[in-house]
């Protein structure tokens, strides 16, 4: 899957060593698919190839108003102590309920910095939809809300449309 940060932001602080307790910051997005007694797997840079296993403890009931995030914290075993606080980690959740996913190719989408907008085809017309992003996966790019499966998305020429224009579709 896509990456959802920048290497080097800060996205994990460690809270306590034996067990390992984490603060971690999840996208608004994925509210809906975290869920306490889910899955962790801990991945640490200072252990290369090595990765750790933990459990989600506690959800926030609210975001962040600042990042407009998900505060989760997980729990990994630590009886060694090798897990020190101030380590770079990256940290995998298992989702609390698996869904089908709709998944576009990137480039049909035009992203601004206040939305992301696809065209469907609607007979002769093309019909601006505005939509939620989730993961991306190589050039296809999951649309969590604004779309329904079966709708057909221009691809090509869509710097050129505007919200009702008679376009010719292709197969």
């Amino acid at each position: 899957m896509g990456d959802y940060v920048t290497r080097g932001t800060k996205v994990a602080s460690v809270m306590r060593v034996s067990p390992l307790r984490l603060e971690l910051t999840v996208p608004a997005q994925y509210v809906t698919a975290i869920g306490v007694g889910g899955g962790v797997n801990l991945e640490v840079d200072a252990y290369p190839g090595e990765t750790f296993v933990g459990q989600v403890r506690y959800v926030s009931p609210g975001l962040r108003a600042d990042t407009r995030a998900l505060v989760v914290e997980a729990i990994v075993a630590n009886a060694d102590g090798r897990l020190k606080p101030g380590l770079f980690a990256t940290a995998r959740i298992e989702q609390a309920a698996k869904s089908a996913a709709l998944l576009i190719p990137g480039r049909a989408i035009q992203k601004t910095a206040t939305a992301n907008r696809v065209f469907v085809v609607v007979g002769d017309r093309a019909e601006e939809r505005l939509i939620t992003i989730g993961l991306a996966e190589g050039d296809l790019v999951e649309a969590t809300s604004g779309l329904s499966a079966g709708v057909r998305v221009v691809v090509g020429g869509i710097e050129r449309l505007k919200d009702g224009a008679l376009i010719k579709a292709g197969s």
